[in-house]
């Protein structure tokens, strides 16, 4: 019987078997045995619940590299593509949010690392976890006879936060007869706020918040 003479098989199993000659004897081969042989011989990956040990080179001349999806969430539009720009001049990374269904996206675009670069550099991402300008309220409601000044300390404790640096202050007014009065704020050797108030009505109580801004360390 010639082997195209024999009914073709519609699957092939991890307990179904194939002849193979190893020296000259022949053999039964599993089809797990063929699976775990051929990861070895043809470096082939399982699509599911499988390790790589080294590289993967993704060459896709269209700039794609990965479509992500949540199960079947991109047969409704809903995708995440991760792209590469790169040519002789620069290489570019962006990802590219498609919304349901699929007509619109939005791209998150890292900066290019341009040809001219001489050495190796590393920057920060910030995030809501560690955002580059963060602000502290400082509150403060004073009394002040008419036409009066007042220039006081409003922290208590000063103004540092670790790993950020003291770069301005507002003052948020919550007093109604805002027009008859002046108020400032200053930040004095990076660790004071300093409140600044003319009153120039009757005598009456200010209140509000000095706000200090804070930029992240680089």
């Amino acid at each position: 019987m010639q082997i195209n003479e024999l009914p073709a098989g519609a699957s092939f199993s991890n307990d179904d078997v194939i002849a193979i000659e190893i020296n000259g004897v022949t053999y039964k081969l599993t089809g797990a045995t063929l699976a775990a042989a051929l990861k070895t011989l043809g470096n082939f990956v399982k699509s599911t619940g499988d390790t790589m040990t080294d590289m993967l080179a993704i060459k896709a001349g269209g700039g794609v590299q990965i479509m992500l999806s949540q199960g079947d969430s991109h047969s409704a539009g809903a995708k995440v593509y991760v792209l590469t720009l790169t040519d002789s001049e620069k290489a570019q990374l962006r990802f590219r949010s498609y919304a349901p269904p699929g007509t619109h996206f939005e791209d998150f675009v890292f900066p290019a690392t341009l040809s001219d670069l001489s050495v190796d550099r590393g920057y920060e991402i910030y995030t809501s976890k560690n955002p580059p300008v963060i602000y502290r309220d400082y509150s403060f409601s004073e009394t002040l006879a008419a036409n009066a000044v007042l220039h006081k300390r409003v922290d208590s404790s000063g103004i540092a936060v670790s790993g950020y640096t003291p770069i301005g202050a507002t003052v948020i007014q919550s007093t109604t007869n805002i027009l008859a009065s002046t108020v400032t704020a200053n930040i004095y050797n990076g660790t004071q706020a300093f409140l600044h108030i003319i009153n120039g009505g009757v005598q009456q109580t200010i209140t509000g918040t000095v706000r200090v801004a804070y930029a992240k360390n680089t």
